[in-house]
């Protein structure tokens, strides 16, 4: 057993049945994560699917708020919010 093996059952050893219950469930939809051709997925999980699968390696110091004003500020020009 690694060490990270073993940090995670001692971090399970004080779950209820309940969480360990939700903990199985998840490490099952990791192990058994479904591919974009499956036939019983629908159009919104084969997005959620691409979307999760994607490696997106954005910058230490990326600010997504930021981001986001000046992308608002190049579109729309500058703006004020008025209460």
């Amino acid at each position: 057993m690694t060490a990270l093996q073993a940090q995670a059952v001692k971090m399970m050893d004080g779950l209820s049945d309940e969480h360990l219950r939700r903990v199985i469930d998840f490490i099952k939809g990791l192990s058994s994560s479904p591919t974009e051709d499956d036939a019983e997925m629908t159009e919104a999980m084969k997005a959620f699917h691409r979307l999760t699968s994607s490696h997106l390696d954005f910058p230490e110091d990326f600010d997504p708020d930021k981001e986001r004003w000046e992308a608002l500020k190049e579109k729309y020009g500058p703006f004020t919010m008025k209460s």
